[in-house]
Parts: structure tokens; C-alpha cells; sequence
């Protein structure tokens, strides 16, 4: 007679709860790393601003132009000022899942770059 332990099959596999605000999901295995197109496309934006800032145009200008509000600007224009090697982490997609746009907009960025790194290592 067989008994429903010798049908049962165990399977052992890495895995990791990966949290991005609300949202958790359950990742089996290694899965390569994707960069954050919301995040990308935020950074993009901040660079750009920045940009536009240093070349003597004034933020209300700059919001006026891109249609969008004082405090969705200073919320942004805060990734123009990410350390370098949080940028490229970023291109890679090995940030911490919880680092998006909705975190900086939620809870800012220390503008030193010596402070950002210690932010990161912190986030899950």
C-alpha cells in the first residue's frame, strides 16, 4: 500500500519576499534584475530640470512648461542630485525594490551624497 507521503514531492528552491509599496510578491530562485521604468523615467526628468535650472531658467518656468505643479517639481528634482553610484545601481536595476518614485515623493532624499548610500542599505 502506498501512503500520501511516499506521493509527496518537496521541492527546495531560494526565495525571497520582495516588498515595492503595497505590493508584495514572492520570488523563486534568482531572477536577473529590471530596472524601474517609473523611477527611470523620474530620474530622466530630474536630470533634465536640473539642467534647465543651471541654464537660468526658474523653476515656476519649468513647471508652467511641462504642466505640472511646484511641489511635484521639488519632489522630483531631488533625483537630479543622487550620488553616482546610486545612479548606476539604479541602470542596473539592483536598487532596493522599495526605492521609487512614490518613496522620494513620500519621504525625500538627503542631498549629501556620503548620506544617500546608508539610505539604500537600509531599504528592503
Amino acid at each position: 500500500m502506498v501512503s500520501a507521503d511516499d506521493l509527496a514531492l518537496v521541492i527546495t528552491a531560494p526565495l525571497t519576499l520582495k516588498r515595492r509599496g503595497v505590493e508584495t510578491r514572492l520570488q523563486l530562485g534568482v531572477t536577473p534584475s529590471h530596472p524601474d521604468p517609473k523611477l527611470e523615467a523620474s530620474l530622466l526628468n530630474a536630470r533634465r530640470w536640473h539642467a534647465e535650472m543651471i541654464a537660468g531658467k526658474s523653476p515656476d518656468t519649468i513647471c508652467t512648461e511641462y504642466q505640472i505643479g511646484q511641489t511635484r517639481f521639488g519632489q522630483i528634482i531631488q533625483l537630479a542630485l543622487l550620488a553616482p553610484d546610486l545612479l548606476d545601481r539604479i541602470a542596473a536595476g539592483t536598487q532596493p525594490t522599495s526605492f521609487t518614485s512614490q518613496y522620494v515623493k513620500t519621504y525625500g532624499l538627503p542631498p549629501e551624497w556620503d548620506a544617500q548610500p546608508a539610505l539604500f542599505n537600509l531599504l528592503p
